[in-house]
């Protein structure tokens, strides 16, 4: 991830569940996270920047929309995630097991 200058903070061994649990993130490193739980929300990371999320499980639909400046590594989005990367540019996925429908959709997504 590119540090343009900002403070990069760390979101680590959390689950999260509930609706746009970090909706509009911004310079964050979220690592060793779950997405999962009850509350079944949808678009826990909709319309972040310049995020990179490492070792993490998602099983919450719509996980990833609308997304610039990421990096998605040594992930795993299960079949539950129902379309999980849609609209999102300037990314980098590498090492993610993606098993739901329906996975990507009009992405920009670079290497």
């Amino acid at each position: 991830m590119k540090d343009a200058g900002n403070k990069i903070q760390l979101i680590e061994n959390k689950v999260y569940d509930e609706e746009r649990a970090l909706y509009h993130l911004r310079d964050t490193e979220v690592k060793h996270c779950t997405f999962t739980g009850p509350q079944d929300g949808e678009s826990v990371l909709k319309e972040s920047r310049n995020i990179k999320v490492v070792d993490s499980k998602f099983s919450l639909r719509y996980p990833m929309w609308h997304n610039k400046k990421f990096e998605l590594l040594d992930s795993t989005l299960d079949e539950l995630t129902r379309a999980p990367l849609w609209y999102d540019e300037d990314g980098l996925i590498d090492h993610v097991t993606i098993t739901s429908v329906k996975a990507i959709r009009e992405c920009i997504i670079l290497s």
